[in-house]
């Protein structure tokens, strides 16, 4: 392997040793994805360094951790050929339930979200979207504007560049094409794509608060532990109430974390970090890794201490006094968004789909695991009905000082699409600070001028800087 592969390992934190004993898996794994050493190059000198604060061991350790995650994603097949154990599952869901089954199983079986990590890892660091290379064939092309993960699940099932799990575990509860896509590759010819489906009935009345709503909890906790005992009959692996409990503690703890990094950003002038750093870390709290919350753990304990020394020191991408954007995604995917807004005077802050750790919290003393589990999902925006989603956002914005929200990136997707054009009214007129779309693709920015979106963001910049120095003098 060239030089320039052990150069990219060493700068997100993989030592030497490491390097050594990885190098061949991270070879398979580049041949496998099309990362050649022009990639790889371009990934270091123009890509990661402009776009992630590669200053910030914290930030260099975390990207390492997602790249482990790959790596492991690619060794499924060695892991399964030697007898253990493939568990698939999509994104978002609660990390207990995925994460239990590896504390259950040990080395005997291993899990990913192998459609979120390829397309995250691809985008965010190698400027490589998937979607460029599904073909017409495989059903859902890039011009019927699919999910980039939808997609990537059968395009990589068909070029085998994943091995078949065991089980799938497809959560239903927020993206109504993720069924139907496993549906899809059994009907193309593989018998052997077994998935369990978890889903609900949107059955309620808009502004019911899900979480406080027994019926609801119960049936989702229900189907939950149903669930479980499906995939262990794939899977031959029982996961008991204990496992899952431990898994849950395993996650919130991370999850805390998270929230004492959000509140550091958010109360802090200058902003420390920006918004792409910070929805990096938040992200692992809808989904769970094989290698579990260690690196992640790991980095972030690291940034947090990075974080308030920056606050200490009067530091940060802008200068104090900078407006700063919430969004409902930051847009990591597209790294260099956050970079425009950047240059235009303004931060890129919290991300509301994650912001959960408060809410959770709430329902600590619930003590029926699968319960707790079901009231902490029901926590999510994205979880629950659009009275009850336009709530827990606002509460969000009135607890994190923004001067503004930023939606958009997902015009394409059957479920997040119109239901955030139909939310940003309602929050609007809620929060009283003034909402902004952006046109684009989460995963896949390609089919945009850049020229349009750079005089989009410099018109939302000068709006929200002129409306923040009219607030200042009044």
């Amino acid at each position: 392997m060239s030089s320039v592969h052990e150069e990219f390992l060493q700068r997100i934190e993989f030592s030497n040793e490491e390097i050594k004993s990885i190098m061949p898996y991270w070879e398979h794994t580049c041949r496998l994805l099309g990362l050649n050493d022009k990639d790889v190059r371009i990934a270091i000198d123009e890509w990661i360094g402009k776009y992630w604060d590669m200053s910030l061991k914290g930030v260099r350790q975390c990207i390492g951790a997602y790249v482990r995650e790959l790596i492991e994603l690619v060794r499924m097949k060695e892991y399964q050929q030697n007898g253990a154990k493939i568990l698939y599952c999509n994104m978002p869901t609660h990390p207990a339930c995925l994460l239990s089954n590896k504390i259950a199983g040990g080395d005997r079986l291993h899990i990913a979200h192998p459609d979120w990590l390829v397309t995250s890892v691809m985008s965010a660091f190698f400027n490589k979207p998937v979607t460029s290379e599904v073909e017409d064939s495989f059903a859902m092309n890039p011009s019927c504007r699919h999910c980039a993960m939808n997609q990537f699940r059968i395009m990589a099932q068909k070029k085998q560049i994943i091995t078949n799990p065991d089980a799938y575990w497809n959560w239903g509860l927020c993206c109504n094409e993720g069924p139907k896509t496993e549906e899809m590759i059994r009907c193309l010819g593989n018998d052997d794509w077994h998935y369990v489906l978890t889903t609900l009935p949107h059955d309620v009345m808009n502004g019911a608060v899900e979480a406080d709503d027994e019926r609801r909890v119960e049936y989702l906790a229900r189907q939950l532990q149903e669930a479980q005992k499906k995939i262990s009959k794939y899977t031959e692996i029982d996961v008991s109430e204990t496992e899952v409990i431990e898994a849950e503690k395993q996650y919130f703890r991370y999850l805390q974390k998270v929230d004492d990094l959000t509140d550091i950003v958010s109360f802090s002038d200058p902003q420390p970090i920006g918004g792409n750093d910070l929805t990096l870390f938040s992200a692992p709290t809808a989904l769970a890794f094989d290698t579990g919350f260690h690196y992640l753990e790991e980095a972030l304990d690291t940034l947090i201490e990075e974080a308030r020394e920056r606050v200490q020191k009067k530091e940060g991408p802008l200068p104090a006094g900078s407006p700063r954007l919430a969004c409902h995604f930051v847009p990591y995917c597209v790294p260099w968004i956050a970079e425009e807004f950047k240059d235009a005077g303004i931060n890129l802050s919290i991300n509301t789909f994650f912001a959960t750790a408060k809410d959770q919290m709430k329902y600590n003393d619930e003590k029926d695991i699968y319960k707790k589990i079901a009231r902490q999902w029901f926590c999510n925006p994205c979880a629950v009905n659009l009275g009850n989603e336009a709530k827990l956002v606002v509460d969000r914005l009135e607890r994190y000082p923004v001067d503004g929200v930023l939606y958009g990136f997902f015009s394409f997707d059957r479920w997040i699409g119109s239901l955030q054009k139909m939310l940003i009214k309602t929050v609007e007129e809620r929060a009283g600070i003034p909402h902004f779309y952006l046109e684009g693709d989460f995963f896949d920015d390609s089919s945009c001028a850049f020229q349009d979106k750079k005089a989009r963001i410099e018109s939302i910049g000068y709006h929200v800087k002129i409306r923040k120095l009219i607030n200042a003098g009044d």
